[in-house]
């Protein structure tokens, strides 16, 4: 790649330097002024060509330490250089055109090695211009299209002036300095036209229409509730692009990650290779906002110890709120009661839209529990439990079967295998359904904790 576009450089500086001697000798053996200009027109071709081919070897460069983003902004560097070449040019060829209309003190000859001199050079042009067009396409080099954009005016404002040159043949010498005038504002056009280009990339302009495509694009993926921000910046072939996306604060980790990759898929399918950064920012929604103010709420209530189990309905867009309060267990039903109606009313008053809230009071569990490990002394219920569960078709395994007694009381924690395909919706059924037939089938059960595996080697926890 780097090869073919030195190559294309190279080569265009070749031909600035034949066709800069040999119009600026043919332009002042001739005194034509139209001639004059295009060999300093050519002369600044020339600079460019050599401008083009010191950014396209610069721009090569890996990234390193001073240039993470590497050095691909050389190559606009350039082009700007240019444009400011092309202007200064064109402002020297407006004054000496004009000073020749009103003057008149300079003689034109029109030769026929002039005519021969402009029409080689628009044939040289044309070429150059091309293969620059051609080589700056594949690889997306804005300096090279400068290149090329440089060769393409020389091939309108050559024309321009074999016609001046012809007028002139005919009488009319006025129309060389009309005809300078016309390169003048070729040059013009292209120089504006390509200052524009070079300061949007130098100054990261993005293409239009293209972030709002991004942010569209990023809005398809599961689990993005906004797009705060989308950034785009061109560094040679390089593209970058930084996007900030809200989630919910609640997801874990691995569906944040999963998200980003989505994001990141989503991007490449519109910009091919291009390096994203995608930055997620958690915010709550509506759901966790109550959540949180529930939360919240409670705390300013000594006598709540907790909340969970809160199950929040939106029916009518209205709320329904199913809440379990811990409150210390010494507590009377009534003391308990007027808790839980005092935080009722205040979840009325803080939470809008608010239909319908109902509280269910739980005794505070002591942290600790004294008792003992009766597992190796009851064989007879480790059995039983066995029985029961491996009745269970989509149960594959039981082991680690544990049973503790505190205050006439068990608890069972037990470890079963199901298939690894199993879903988690229905593994939790599983485990509910474990407890449940612990429960009716032997008698003062406390505590039930079932866990579930999946049935692969090296899974066991």
């Amino acid at each position: 790649m780097q090869r073919e576009k030195q190559s294309a450089a190279l080569t265009s500086i070749i031909a600035a330097i034949f066709l800069t001697s040999l119009k600026l000798i043919v332009g002042i053996l001739t005194g034509s002024l139209g001639i004059i200009s295009e060999g300093l027109h050519s002369l600044l071709d020339l600079c460019a060509a050599s401008v083009t081919l010191y950014a396209v070897r610069t721009s090569a460069k890996p990234p390193d330490e001073e240039h993470r983003y590497g050095h691909g902004k050389v190559e606009s560097l350039a082009g700007f250089v240019e444009t400011i070449l092309l202007l200064v040019t064109c402002g020297w060829i407006v004054y000496e055109a004009l000073r020749r209309l009103f003057t008149g003190s300079v003689q034109v000859e029109a030769s026929l090695i002039g005519f021969g001199v402009m029409g080689l050079s628009i044939v040289v042009d044309l070429s150059r211009s091309c293969v620059l067009y051609k080589t700056a396409r594949k690889y997306q080099s804005q300096a090279l299209e400068a290149d090329a954009l440089h060769f393409s005016s020389d091939v309108l404002s050559s024309s321009v002036v074999l016609v001046g040159l012809f007028f002139v043949r005919l009488g009319y010498a006025w129309v060389d300095s009309l005809a300078a005038l016309g390169v003048a504002i070729v040059i013009i056009w292209v120089g504006l036209r390509l200052g524009r280009r070079t300061t949007d990339a130098l100054l990261d302009r993005a293409p239009p229409g293209l972030p709002k495509k991004i942010e569209e694009e990023a809005k398809r993926c599961d689990g993005i509730l906004e797009v705060t921000r989308v950034r785009i910046r061109k560094v040679g072939l390089d593209t970058f692009v930084d996007i900030n996306v809200s989630i919910d604060r609640n997801a874990s980790l691995e569906k944040a990650h999963a998200i980003a990759r989505e994001v990141e898929r989503k991007i490449q399918s519109l910009l091919p290779g291009a390096d994203t950064v995608v930055h997620m920012d958690p915010i709550s929604t509506e759901g966790t906002k109550i959540i949180d103010q529930i939360k919240n709420l409670a705390t300013e209530i000594p006598e709540i110890k907790s909340v969970h189990n809160i199950h929040i309905r939106e029916m009518a867009r209205k709320f329904h709120l199913d809440v379990h309060l811990e409150v210390d267990s010494k507590l009377k039903v009534r003391e308990a009661h007027q808790i839980a109606s005092n935080f009722e009313k205040m979840l009325r008053k803080e939470i809008k839209n608010l239909a319908e809230v109902v509280t269910h009071v739980e005794p505070l569990e002591e942290e600790t529990k004294s008792g003992e490990d009766i597992t190796t002394t009851s064989s007879p219920l480790v059995r039983e439990i066995q029985r029961l569960i491996l009745q269970l078709p989509e149960v594959k395994d039981l082991h680690k079967v544990t049973i503790h007694k505190a205050n006439g009381k068990y608890d069972i924690t037990l470890h079963c295998k199901v298939k690894d395909e199993t879903t988690t919706q229905r593994a939790h059924e599983i485990a509910t359904q474990i407890e449940n037939i612990i429960r009716s089938r032997l008698e003062d059960i406390d505590h039930v904790l079932v866990h579930i595996e999946p049935l692969v080697e090296g899974a066991d926890a």
